[in-house]
């Protein structure tokens, strides 16, 4: 018997107050556990009878933590003050905000999609997806053997609606870049949101997008405006050089704090809050040489 869900992807958060019931001021360290091992803690200090709000987080689970149960422990001093069991389940496909798999070899027309209402807002599985033209006339990208390939000068968007007041998380399942050209100009972008889809070369405008390029580390951008000198700003910088197929996962929560993962190991973490109207999401290569980009699966949750 579990106490609790939690989906793959996403971390558990416990939000408590301490108290110092003594007569005299104290410190106490208080420890999060999981299956016994320490994976958060705080060491608080207290005036007699002051209160402090702690916040203690696990890790984010992972694809490969499904069906199992966790024994979360919140361990104040010596004293275990909270325990329960958790559960990592899968995220059904109806529970996204955007979910698509391209199993139907289409980006148009498509078979067996399908909206839903997830955190208050409308979600999509296997949306429409429309070429990004504008003054630089990109193309629809293609789909093959349930596999989007993105190369050169081809770049798409669909509609995209999310709440920010929560964490959302976006997973990109085997992105492999690996067949394209290398170099400065064979940037391929996987968007996470867009503000605004109507303005000038709009993809690379109030936007956020994984930068992803054959044999470089992945990178986490905001971009404002291409064309001035400050429009593309970094807000995370990966490590990890790719040379083949990895699954990308973003998360950022309410107050614009940023995680980038490669493989389920963070890169880094970074704070923006410069764009925060999400209406759009888009995909493109933009370049003049051999830059190319497959993508198995998207979930944005």
């Amino acid at each position: 018997m579990v106490d609790e869900t939690i989906l793959s992807g996403k971390r558990l958060q416990l939000n408590f107050d301490v108290e110092n019931r003594g007569d005299r001021r104290g410190s106490q360290t208080v420890e999060l556990l999981l299956d016994g091992t320490v994976v958060d803690e705080n060491a608080v200090v207290l005036d007699s009878a002051e209160k402090s709000e702690l916040s203690l987080v696990t890790d984010a689970f992972s694809d490969d933590d499904e069906g199992q149960v966790f024994g979360v422990e919140v361990v104040i001093g010596t004293r275990t003050e909270t325990t329960l069991d958790v559960e990592v389940i899968d995220i059904p496909d109806h529970e996204v905000y955007l979910h698509d798999d391209w199993e139907d070899n289409r980006l148009t027309d498509r078979e067996d999609s399908g909206t839903t209402t997830y955190n208050g807002v409308e979600g999509v599985y296997r949306p429409e997806w429309t070429a990004l033209n504008g003054d630089s006339n990109l193309s629809l990208p293609s789909v093959s053997d349930e596999i989007l390939t993105v190369q050169s000068d081809e770049g798409m968007f669909a509609d995209l609606n999310l709440n920010l007041d929560e964490t959302v998380t976006w997973e990109w399942s085997n992105v492999d870049p690996s067949s394209g050209a290398s170099g400065d100009f064979n940037n391929n972008y996987l968007g996470l949101f867009a503000d605004d889809i109507d303005a000038v070369d709009v993809y690379v405008k109030d936007s956020y997008a994984i930068r992803v390029q054959n044999g470089e580390a992945a990178e986490l951008l905001h971009l404002s405006d291409k064309d001035s000198s400050d429009g593309w700003s970094t807000v995370v910088s990966g490590s990890t050089t790719i040379t083949g197929a990895v699954d990308i996962t973003v998360t950022r929560d309410s107050d614009g704090n940023w995680e980038l993962f490669v493989n389920g190991s963070s890169e880094g973490t970074g704070q923006d809050t410069q764009s925060t109207d999400p209406s759009y999401l888009p995909i493109w290569c933009h370049v003049t040489q051999d830059a190319v980009v497959d993508v198995d699966e998207l979930k944005i949750f």
